[in-house]
């Protein structure tokens, strides 16, 4: 029978994809969770007093011409409290999403405020829109992830067979 050799170097290699891979998926699906949560935190109003669109001439493949990235800073109070939030509500390429962003958002205009009930500097709007960018996160985070498996697998697989076979001369020691 022939006895698979024990990589480090793989085992490490597949790790770092793994770990690599869960970062991509993490960065990709947080702000869809954080709204998602959101849903279930109490509302209040809240002012637009800053609305700023970043773009990045940087061409990619999902913006040959460059992504824009819709920021707003909004103010709302809690229990007296008065707080500032800043949003970053999607990234597209899209200039018709742009306007309907600046129409929406415009300064001095009112949002619905989801706020943390114990932490109410945590906030969202709700708004927030899955972009081309996220997606693609997160579908190589997922083959970050398959490519760390296949690499540590095997290792794993050596590694338990090797404590079944020393586990199996231990009792027949005993």
């Amino acid at each position: 029978m022939h006895q698979q050799s024990f990589s480090l170097r793989e085992l490490l290699l597949g790790t770092f994809f793994v770990l690599v891979g869960l970062v991509g998926v993490f960065a990709a699906l947080y702000p869809l969770l954080t709204v998602a949560l959101s849903k279930i935190w109490p509302i209040t109003r809240g002012e637009v007093i800053l609305m700023n669109i970043h773009k990045d001439k940087m061409p990619s493949s999902e913006c040959p011409s460059g992504c824009y990235m819709p920021m707003i800073t909004y103010r709302y109070t809690v229990s007296g409290t008065e707080y500032t939030c800043d949003e970053i509500l999607t990234i597209t390429s899209s200039e018709a999403e742009i306007n309907k962003i600046q129409n929406k958002f415009a300064i001095g205009s009112y949002v619905d405020v989801h706020y943390h009930r114990e932490n109410p500097q945590s906030c969202v709007t709700g708004y927030y829109k899955v972009s081309m960018v996220s997606l693609v996160a997160f579908l190589f985070g997922l083959l970050f992830i398959a490519m760390g498996s296949l690499f540590a697998w095997d290792n794993m697989v050596t590694i338990a067979r090797k404590l079944i076979h020393n586990i199996d001369r231990l009792k027949s020691h005993l």
